[in-house]
């Protein structure tokens, strides 16, 4: 197995370790689609993109901490600090921002859920 294999195994592993609901978010989220848009309006190279989304992914599996991630980018892009900190933002509000009103979204249903059998159970037993 190459070091590209072992990585993605890993992953792989991070990603089924996540809350069910988190893997929900980011799977419907199709974040990698506008990862590769973010790229395009800041005219990243194809070595920029891949640490773009490297990174996104990181944070999203909680290998790297969010407040980390503006450096971590810094280091890897080579932006200047405009650039950088505008690319940042449409992250934070284009993914980040999604996939917590998904996570939102997913636990409002979840709970309605439960409610509901509970009543429903409570009925039964009368």
């Amino acid at each position: 197995m190459n070091n590209k294999e072992v990585i993605i195994l890993a992953l792989k592993d991070k990603f089924n370790l996540l809350p069910k609901d988190l893997q929900d978010a980011i799977t419907a989220s199709d974040y990698q689609q506008k990862i590769v848009t973010i790229s395009q309006k800041y005219k990243l190279s194809v070595e920029q993109l891949g640490a773009l989304e490297q990174e996104t992914t990181f944070v999203l599996l909680g290998i790297t901490l969010a407040r980390d991630y503006s450096k971590e980018l810094a280091e890897q892009l080579k932006l200047d600090e405009t650039t950088l900190n505008a690319l940042v933002t449409d992250v934070n509000t284009e993914i980040f921002v999604k996939i917590k009103d998904l996570l939102i979204s997913i636990e409002e249903d979840a709970d309605a859920e439960r409610e509901r059998q509970a009543k429903e159970d409570k009925q039964n037993e009368a």
